[in-house]
């Protein structure tokens, strides 16, 4: 047996320890045995490990998904503002390699010394134009097609006049090669009343750079745009 107190070794009937000389009164099984020095204590293992991590990563993933929707946001914003740009007149606008400058804007009943008269309640809208190619290949301005413009009058759009024989200097459909620049106008029949507001018209030019989709069979579009506010 062993003493309680300081481990000293107590024979069988001794009532005190010789060392210390606590009483003995406590069985002999119920001492139980000095401490083993220089032994390492053992520490049960976590019974779930992964737990922490868990909750760990729980709380980082709220601050991943709003990062993530603040990125998006951000290049969703920046992809609009490109897509759809107000300038000046007499401002520069860069779209799809060309260099667009609105330099005047006319309201007028007839074109070419009369030889073209808009029709009844309606008049001409005449956009002076500098466009210059920086592109590396040849482009047709306004062809129509892939490229048109609009002047834009509250929430009405106005395509733009064709002619059968064009007057001189009007760039729709003008063949425009690298590097050169060219000025000439653009023409809108429109509704007098709507001439009589040039504040509230802005001119629009798009360009459509989307392809034809074959799994869909349908073209899928995509628009760049910018708009000149021509009361300046």
């Amino acid at each position: 047996m062993f003493c309680p107190k300081c481990g000293g070794k107590i024979e069988v009937g001794e009532k005190f320890c010789r060392k210390c000389g606590t009483p003995q009164n406590i069985s002999a099984q119920n001492i139980a045995p000095p401490p083993v020095q220089g032994a390492s204590q053992v520490v049960a293992p976590s019974s779930n490990p992964t737990g922490a991590v868990a909750k760990k990563k729980m709380r980082i993933l709220p601050f991943v998904i709003i990062g993530i929707l603040v990125i998006f946001l951000i290049i969703r914003l920046v992809s609009c503002a490109s897509k759809n740009t107000t300038y000046d007149m007499g401002d520069t606008a860069k779209l799809n390699g060309l260099e667009i400058s609105v330099t005047s804007f006319n309201i007028q009943d007839t074109l070419a010394n009369g030889s073209y008269v808009a029709d009844d309640g309606m008049t001409y809208a005449v956009v002076g134009l500098t466009v210059y190619n920086d592109d590396k290949s040849g482009q047709n301005f306004m062809d129509g097609f892939c490229s048109y413009a609009q002047l834009i009058y509250d929430d009405k759009e106005f395509s733009m006049t064709s002619f059968l024989v064009p007057p001189r200097n009007v760039l729709a459909d003008e063949k425009i090669s690298p590097m050169e620049s060219m000025d000439g106008y653009i023409v809108f029949q429109i509704p007098k009343k709507v001439a009589k507001n040039p504040d509230e018209i802005g001119i629009k030019f798009l360009v459509d750079n989307g392809k034809f989709n074959e799994k869909k069979m349908k073209w899928q579009e995509d628009i760049d745009s910018v708009i000149f506010d021509v009361e300046s």
